[in-house]
């Protein structure tokens, strides 16, 4: 208990960064002024599809030895390609390019 008011007291005076989110808690953002992510074929509904997995070396890892890790991703509900950053755009971007 007693580590926990000690960290609280260093956050109020910026000794230490605001703490993050833990897993499952909910975050309330306004998404009115963000701007939507589409595919290129004009969809907008992606559907969650597993993740993709990364063999990292031992000598970039945090733990010193061979790990495997993963990240979640998603495809297009609509042609069904892989969400990156070559098969979508956000909306308002090609706007932007052309003008």
């Amino acid at each position: 208990m007693g580590e926990a008011r000690r960290r609280e007291e260093l956050r109020k005076i910026g000794a230490l960064p605001p703490q993050q989110p833990g897993r499952g808690q909910t975050i309330k953002v306004d998404l009115t002024h963000a701007k939507q992510i589409r595919c290129k074929c004009g969809g907008k509904v992606f559907l969650p599809g597993g993740v993709t997995l990364f063999s990292v070396s031992a000598i970039v890892s945090p733990t010193g030895q061979d790990l495997i890790a993963n990240k979640p991703c998603a495809y297009c509900a609509k042609c069904f390609e892989p969400m990156g950053p070559d098969t979508t755009t956000i909306d308002g971007q090609e706007e932007a390019k052309t003008q």
